[in-house]
C-alpha cells in the first residue's frame, strides 16, 4: 500500500520562515507566529507578502531550506518504515504525491508559516509551491535532486515548458542533456508539458479549437479540453 506524502513546499518554505523569524533574526516569537496564523494574517498583511515573496524557497537550489526538505522526506519515511511489522498483511511504502487532490486538502488546512492562507492549495505533489521557483530550470532539479528518492517508490515532478524553450534541435539537446544530468543526480520521475500558457488560456475560451491539446497531469495524460476546470 502507498502512503502519499503531501505538501512537501510548503512544509520546507513554512519551516525555513519560521527557522528566519522566530530563532535568526528574532522578529517574533512563535507564539506571536501561531497567533498571526490562527487570524489568517489579518491585520498582519504586509507580513504575510514578505513570507509569500522574501523568504527562502524550496526549488531555487537554496541548501537551507533544500535540506529542510530532505529531513522532511527522510522523517516521512521514517514513519512509514516504523508502520511495518511481519504480522501484517500489507506492506506500506511512500511515495511523495498528491494527485489532483492537494486544491481539495488546501481547504483543510490553515494558514501556514510560509505566507500561504487558510484554505489556499497546498504544494502540489513534488513540485514547489505555486511561483517559488523564481531562479530556472537548472536551479529547480537542483533542489529535487537533493531528496532522497532511493527511499520512496514515486511521484511526480511536473515542468512547464514554453515551446521556444525546447525549439529546434539545439532547444531539443539542450533539454536531453539537462533531463539526463537530474536523473544521474539522482532524480526520480519528470513529467512535461510543452506549451505556453496563452495556448492553455485559450483552449479554455475556445474548446472545439484544441480537441487534441494532449497535456501530462499526475501519472497521465488527458485532453485539456475534458479535463474540469479545477483540474486545468
Amino acid at each position: 500500500v502507498t502512503v502519499q506524502g503531501t505538501g512537501l513546499a510548503t512544509v520546507a518554505d513554512s519551516l525555513a520562515a519560521i527557522d528566519e523569524l522566530v530563532f535568526r533574526t528574532r522578529q517574533c516569537t512563535l507564539p506571536e507566529l501561531v497567533d498571526i496564523l490562527n487570524r489568517d494574517y489579518q491585520g498582519a498583511e504586509r507580513l504575510q507578502r514578505r513570507l509569500r515573496r522574501k523568504m527562502p524557497k524550496f526549488g531555487n537550489d537554496r541548501e537551507p531550506v533544500d535540506s529542510l526538505a530532505r529531513q522532511v522526506v527522510d522523517i516521512f519515511c521514517d514513519e512509514v518504515a516504523g508502520a511495518n511489522a511481519g504480522e501484517f498483511l500489507y506492506t506500506f511504502f511512500p511515495t511523495l504525491s498528491s494527485d489532483r487532490d492537494f486544491t481539495t486538502m488546501g481547504r483543510f488546512v490553515g494558514a501556514t508559516p510560509d505566507g500561504r492562507g487558510a484554505g489556499q492549495p497546498l504544494s502540489e505533489n513534488q513540485s514547489p509551491s505555486e511561483g517559488a521557483d523564481g531562479t530556472g530550470l537548472t536551479a529547480l532539479l537542483n533542489s529535487l535532486a537533493k531528496l532522497p528518492f532511493r527511499r520512496i517508490t514515486g511521484g511526480p515532478l511536473n515542468l512547464r515548458l514554453h515551446p521556444t524553450a525546447v525549439r529546434g534541435e539545439d532547444g531539443l539537446s539542450a533539454f536531453a542533456a539537462l533531463l539526463q544530468t537530474y536523473m544521474e543526480k539522482g532524480g526520480l520521475q519528470v513529467q512535461v508539458n510543452v506549451v505556453s500558457r496563452d495556448e492553455l488560456l485559450d483552449a479554455q475560451k475556445h474548446p472545439d479549437r484544441y480537441r487534441t491539446l494532449c497535456v501530462r497531469v499526475t501519472g497521465y495524460s488527458a485532453y485539456f479540453v475534458q479535463m474540469g476546470r479545477t483540474a486545468q
